[in-house]
């Protein structure tokens, strides 16, 4: 096994002394500049000592006793590339215990993902091997993605999903470096995409509003990013004074909210969101269950604000309004970059002009579908028309 080792060592040396290889991991250190995702029930530790060896390695294994996991490392092309990977080869040294199946995928920020998959058992388990891998050929379509440069040339250089992992199951990774990268290569100039220059601000009263994300009002809870295997990558920015939500890479976004709201009394959901690139989107609260209706809007202009302000009663005949505990973003392409400027759910009295005053008339009420009640009325919201004054009312 130290035999083993020793020589992986040895062809480390000679492929680290080439000046343009791209290092991910190494010596319990990622390269600066890279970013890290815990994709689902990921276990990391990028300075664990490995099974047989006093030295530095990461070690990714399966949190909470799960049989699946997985993480991805995120390289921005443009600020920390020492060249293009599309014909470069990946090399990693590793060892393991246990068993499972482990996959390296590979992404760009165009939306390609391929799989390098291998599997631990009684025998290789706790033997130090060394991997290279050529990214054209194994990886091909990633690989003309990151040739292209559409996707600032680069995305997920190194994921790991584990399944079928036994309970002892770990993986130790001592370097992990990308070699024989073309040094003559030259990056495209890119097209500068659109950014805002100012957010929204909302026009309503903030007694009549519910918030989750804005400037304009106190959200009514925290929330954390869910780890639901999402590219998307969420920073909050602020612009002009105003904060807005950041994603690139966006293909969906989930909201982990410290507590279930209660939204039954209002009346729409309104969201800004503002594309730099081309892309979909859409959006649902969740309920307990979990129950969603994803809202897919039928228009997105790119680089401008777009408004969407969508009735509960879309949301409510699947979704349980009495107990949203997340918020899901998605219908993005993968590769776009995009902006969430507000997010808040109107209330049911909210919103209603007075046309006059006419406190003497009698009062008459209205389903919303138009047909006038006589009598008592149940549960439910109502128009009331008084003269020609107009307002809301819920019947509990």
């Amino acid at each position: 096994m130290k035999k083993i080792f020793t020589l992986a060592l040895a062809a480390a040396a000679a492929l680290g002394a080439q000046a343009a290889d791209f290092v991910v991991y190494e010596d319990g250190a990622l390269t600066e500049g890279l970013n890290v995702f815990g994709w689902w029930a990921a276990g990391m530790d990028f300075d664990a000592n490995s099974p047989d060896r006093d030295d530095h390695t990461f070690k990714f294994n399966v949190e909470n006793k799960g049989t699946d996991g997985s993480m991805g490392i995120f390289a921005n092309g443009e600020t920390v590339m020492t060249g293009p990977l599309h014909s470069a080869t990946l090399n990693f040294y590793w060892v393991a215990t246990g068993s499972a199946t482990y996959t390296i995928r590979l992404t760009a920020e165009t939306g390609a993902e391929e799989n390098y998959t291998f599997t631990v058992n009684e025998e290789n388990a706790g033997m130090w091997d060394a991997t290279s891998i050529s990214v054209a050929e194994k990886f091909p379509t990633v690989a003309a993605q990151w040739n292209d440069f559409t996707g600032k040339g680069a995305g997920y250089v190194f994921s790991v999903i584990a399944s079928n992992a036994s309970p002892d199951a770990a993986i130790y990774f001592s370097k992990i470096f990308y070699s024989d990268i073309d040094e003559e290569w030259t990056a495209p100039v890119m097209p500068e995409i659109p950014e805002p220059a100012s957010v929204p601000a909302p026009e309503y009263e903030a007694d009549d509003v519910v918030s989750l994300f804005g400037s304009s009002y106190t959200p009514a809870c925290t929330f954390g990013i869910g780890s639901w295997g999402q590219s998307t990558r969420y920073t909050v920015v602020e612009i002009e004074g105003r904060e807005a939500a950041q994603l690139k890479s966006f293909n969906y976004l989930g909201w982990e909210l410290n507590e279930d709201l209660d939204l039954s009394d209002c009346e729409s959901m309104c969201v800004d969101f503002f594309p730099s690139e081309e892309t979909g989107f859409g959006f649902t609260p969740i309920s307990r269950g979990p129950k969603e209706k994803g809202y897919v809007a039928p228009e997105v202009k790119v680089g401008e604000w777009n408004s969407y302000v969508v009735p509960m009663s879309y949301f409510s005949s699947v979704v349980d309004l009495s107990q949203i505990f997340q918020v899901k973003f998605d219908q993005g392409n993968k590769g776009a970059q995009c902006y969430i400027g507000n997010v808040y759910f109107v209330k049911t009295t909210s919103g209603i002009e007075n046309v006059s005053a006419a406190s003497e008339a009698p009062a008459r009420y209205f389903r919303l579908d138009g047909v006038e009640m006589n009598g008592q009325l149940p549960a439910g919201v109502y128009v009331k028309l008084q003269g020609e004054h107009a307002s809301k009312v819920v019947v509990r």
